[in-house]
């Protein structure tokens, strides 16, 4: 998993999408809240952001899946 300067974000993101997968219905504001945070982005940082986002969402899976 690589994380970089948005680490916190990033790893709350990635915790929380194994949380709701699990049935923990309290993370989805908490996952939208960090989605938008790349809205009032220019359009490379907001790229850039959903990428990371993106990223985050594949590294839970794997790990999902490993565990599943």
């Amino acid at each position: 998993m690589l994380f970089r300067s948005r680490k916190s974000y990033l790893a709350a993101y990635f915790w929380a999408i194994l949380a709701q997968a699990n049935g923990d219905r309290r993370t989805a504001s908490m996952m939208t809240k960090i989605e938008a945070l790349g809205a009032d982005k220019n359009l490379a940082d907001a790229l850039d952001w959903n990428a990371q986002l993106a990223q985050a969402q594949a590294d839970a899976l794997m790990v999902w899946m490993d565990r599943h």
